[in-house]
């Protein structure tokens, strides 16, 4: 199968990264919404100062140590602020999961919207499917490790992950040993296959295709 191009690549992540933002974005509307809890107007009124240039930072930070240790309704705020992230946190993974590994492992072809879209898919190197180890391996390690590593260093992974891709392999592709392929190109074993039941292999083993004028 012929190699997806680097123009399919760009566009089919471009789509998805849309899709998950939008779905990302009602989770934590939703969220926001179920779990919407009001600041103590003691926590507000100390916010305001260091804004307004009443406090310093040392002072404030004082202060705000002092409330989120001895202010019964400022520590139930900060342990529900806290409950907030971890769910957040737990939903963005589900999210990713679901769309980069399930998605494709339950569509067709390891396909997600995007790849679909572009008429691409992701498959294992030795095979034409994508096996569950190898979509874990890549985006687990291969994505999700390498959007971490992406925050703390700024663009250097990103800047190897596209002169990988210029020449047909990004840093997913070889840590997953996968590829990602064109799902238009003709699939000479299937012609092969139907051709041998028809009875009409050519004795050479060549396929000659004529136009027909007719």
């Amino acid at each position: 199968m012929k190699k997806a191009t680097y123009g399919q690549r760009i566009a089919s992540v471009l789509i998805d990264i849309l899709i998950v933002g939008v779905i990302y974005l009602i989770f934590s509307t939703i969220l926001s919404a179920v779990m919407a809890m009001e600041e103590p107007q003691v926590y507000v009124d100390l916010y305001n100062k260091l804004m307004n240039g009443e406090l310093d930072y040392l002072a404030w930070y004082e202060q705000y140590l002092d409330l989120a240790t001895n202010n019964a309704e400022v520590m139930a705020y900060i342990n529900h602020q806290n409950t907030v992230a971890i769910a957040e946190l737990i939903g963005t993974v589900a999210i990713y999961v679901a769309y980069f590994i399930i998605l494709p492992l339950c569509w067709k072809d390891g396909q997600t919207v995007g790849r679909f879209a572009l008429k691409i898919k992701v498959k294992d190197e030795d095979s034409d499917d994508l096996s569950v180890s190898t979509a874990i391996i890549r985006e687990l390690i291969g994505g999700l490790l390498i959007s971490i590593i992406l925050n703390c260093c700024c663009c250097i992974p990103l800047l190897v992950n596209l002169v990988m891709l210029g020449k047909g392999h990004s840093i997913a592709d070889a840590i997953s040993h996968s590829e990602v392929v064109s799902t238009t190109d003709v699939d000479l074993n299937t012609i092969d296959t139907v051709q041998n039941f028809a009875g009409s292999k050519p004795a050479d083993g060549i396929y000659h295709f004529e136009e027909d004028n007719k």
